[in-house]
């Protein structure tokens, strides 16, 4: 029970050796993150001004600074070197202007000297700001602020390699990969690029739901003790990111409960590490909790544009849900301060591979699994309308889709795992051919949107669509050098899943021999010492089982 189900594939393949999957994931996603923040120009990113000067007052001992606006205000003073103070004027002059190239922002100048900065997240938990802020210790200049933004992607390539790591390692088939490549989207990676905790709360997000729902479908009559772990570290992890992300772990943990097989569930939730690793996550989410009461965390954006008392409640819904299609798009990928779009091709692509996923589970799972995907589904689109109207008379319509993003990327993960558990699942053949062309379609949409993303910096979004690379903004490496470097970045990591699509040894992509058709009776059961050992049953039946 306590072997880590990597023991059995030391002998194998790269595939099979658990480390290697994750440095290698870890290089690829973070080559590619790399890619997107060189290629979004300095404070080009939603209120990245602000997070910047929050890491570098919080790693200096100012977790919160000194409030200024009232009782409900975020907004606080902090004591910041100059070069991290004052940088929205880097993009004021193209901010929220899609047709304006960033080649009218004025020159960066960085400064030692301590002064006071105005900051609207003052209230945020520290925890993110702590790690980010690092580099600005060692440097006042340009390079500090893409360190920051490097380690930052680091953080989120983590837990991306770690979700990789578990679908290879846990997960029944290979075909998870294909959701967790779809979860990934270009918004996640541009994110992860810049100095934004939404970045990184999505990468622990996918993490969380990658390792959820292998341990929830897959591994609860035999749970390795690493994936138990990776649960819990991701779940508590996510907790102490943003202001709402207790309440995302919450619904995570609450779709894997409902779609695992309960029996088994009760057997495992008698087992030591898995109270150990629920204790950890308790702890996370008291310390969020309390830190939302103590501090306010939720009250993080100043009123802009209240909706009038005289609109009511049905207007406000219908309002709400008439901008369901601009959050997709600011999930799937959107420039600048979320006022640019990407070419349409990059939506369609997404939009293609998240409904292919949905439609092949809906029609292959069981009738309670079909009906958690659709409730979710729903809380995705549902979620955000009441949040966004519920508030709507103090602070106007705030809402973004980068807040729906550790939700929605359950979607794809929970759609192909259910895919997974089918009978498709287990023919290694489409299995290989989907998670390749999964991947293929996915790095062609990214490489979309890199290039549009260059092209909005560049000439804005009117100008020419091909003849821009001499342009007068340039990020560092260049125009060609920075798509060049992420044409090579996204084959790599394409290729990369279409390697690890291939289960080694096995039909059904576990990494092991495939089971005869009635499975022998399993060794003693360590965490079982107290409950009978469950009835054998033969392979024919496990799916049935599973999906009942």
């Amino acid at each position: 029970m306590r072997r880590d189900a990597a023991s059995h594939r030391r002998r194998g393949g790269f595939s099979e050796r658990p480390r290697l999957v994750f440095l290698a994931a870890f290089a690829a996603f973070l080559a590619a993150i790399a890619v997107w923040s060189l290629a979004t120009p300095l404070m080009d990113a939603p209120d990245e001004p602000s997070h910047v000067a929050k890491a570098a007052a919080v790693v200096r001992g100012e977790l919160i600074g000194q409030l200024v606006g009232g009782p409900s205000s975020p907004d606080g003073i902090v004591g910041i070197p100059a070069a991290y103070a004052g940088l929205g004027a880097l993009v004021q002059c193209y901010q929220f202007k899609a047709e304006q190239p960033a080649a009218c922002a004025p020159a960066y100048h960085g400064s030692a000297r301590t002064v006071s900065d105005e900051i609207s997240n003052a209230r945020y938990q520290p925890l993110y700001y702590a790690v980010v802020g690092i580099p600005s210790l060692f440097t006042d200049s340009e390079l500090g602020i893409y360190l920051m933004r490097l380690l930052s992607g680091a953080l989120s390539a983590v837990f991306l390699a770690l979700a990789v790591m578990a679908a290879v390692t846990w997960g029944r088939s290979r075909l998870l990969l294909a959701g967790v490549v779809v979860a990934a989207t270009p918004s996640v990676l541009s994110l992860a690029g810049v100095v934004n905790p939404s970045g990184f709360e999505t990468s622990v997000a996918i993490c969380l739901w990658t390792a959820a729902v292998i341990l929830a479908r897959e591994r609860l009559a035999d749970p390795p003790a690493g994936l138990v772990w990776l649960v819990g570290a991701s779940a508590g992890v996510e907790a102490l990111v943003r202001s709402l992300s207790p309440f995302w772990v919450a619904l995570t943990l609450l779709v894997a409960l409902a779609v695992a097989d309960w029996a088994q569930l009760r057997r495992f939730l008698r087992w030591r590490p898995a109270w150990l690793a629920g204790g950890f996550v308790a702890v996370c989410g008291a310390w969020a909790t309390g830190w939302i009461l103590v501090e306010h965390s939720l009250n993080v954006l100043p009123p802009s544009a209240p909706v009038p008392a005289s609109v009511h409640e049905g207007q406000l819904l219908v309002m709400g849900l008439l901008r369901t299609p601009l959050y997709f798009t600011e999930m799937v990928s959107r420039f600048g301060w979320l006022v640019a779009p990407s070419p349409a091709l990059t939506y369609l692509i997404w939009a293609g591979l998240i409904g292919l996923l949905v439609v092949l589970a809906l029609v292959s799972a069981s009738w309670r699994h079909d009906a958690v995907l659709v409730l979710l589904v729903l809380g995705v689109v549902a979620i955000p309308v009441l949040i966004a109207t519920g508030q709507a008379h103090r602070l106007g319509i705030t809402w973004q889709g980068k807040d729906t993003l550790p939700l929605a990327v359950g979607v794809p993960i929970l759609a192909a795992s259910l895919l997974a558990g089918s009978g498709l699942g287990s023919v290694r053949p489409l299995v290989r051919r989907t998670v390749a062309v999964v991947a293929a379609s996915a790095g062609l949409g990214v490489l979309v949107a890199l290039w549009g993303e260059l092209r909005r910096n560049a000439v804005g979004d009117n100008g020419p669509a091909v003849a821009f690379f001499r342009a007068g903004w340039q990020p560092p490496l260049g125009i060609a050098g920075v798509l060049l470097l992420g044409v090579v970045t996204t084959v790599a990591l394409t290729a990369l899943f279409g390697l690890l699509g291939l289960p080694a040894g096995s039909s059904r992509g576990s990494g092991v021999p495939a089971p005869p058709a009635a499975v022998p009776p399993p060794p003693p059961d360590p965490m079982d010492t107290a409950v009978p050992a469950a009835p054998v049953v033969p392979a024919g039946h496990a799916e049935g089982a599973d999906n009942a």
